[in-house]
């Protein structure tokens, strides 16, 4: 799919410079806050700028956005979350699924619906216990957009 969204990937990030590597970490026992790598992106910047158009926004981008851009916060496309066998049990949004849809009826129905998938998939209690500190920042921030959605609407 087309990239148009910032949080995707930085152009630093796929410039590695001589004797250092895109997936080098820094010695940090905190990586969710201390810059990573070259772009000096930590990982609270990365999800912020996925759920929301700016900085300081307070309204995050539509749902639908949301869950269609979800795959793009998991490796290998998010270098600054670890590898984790849990991230292949999502299933996937086509880019398409809610495009052309003038029922809104129709539309509620099918985000009722993805949202209710999403938040069976990062549910507290349903997510692995051996998960890292940014796997669960990751999971939790997913889970409280979500959240936020629900509240809105």
């Amino acid at each position: 799919p087309p990239r148009e969204f910032d949080y995707r990937r930085s152009q630093s990030d796929s410039n590695a410079t001589a004797g250092r590597t895109q997936r080098e970490r820094p010695a940090s026992s905190c990586t969710a806050t201390r810059p990573i790598g070259l772009s000096g992106v930590t990982l609270s910047d990365r999800l912020r700028s996925w759920s929301h158009p700016t900085k300081d926004a307070k309204k995050p981008f539509s749902v639908d956005k949301l869950l269609v851009t979800v795959p793009l916060l998991f490796p290998p496309d998010n270098e600054l979350v670890e590898d984790h066998p849990y991230f292949s049990k999502w299933k996937a949004i086509d880019e398409d699924a809610f495009k052309n849809i003038d029922d809104e009826a129709q539309m509620k129905k099918l985000l009722t619906r993805a949202v209710r998938k999403a938040k069976l998939f990062l549910h507290p209690d349903k997510l692995p216990k051996d998960c890292t500190e940014n796997q669960n920042l990751l999971f939790r921030t997913m889970w409280e957009a979500i959240l936020e959605y629900e509240r809105a609407s």
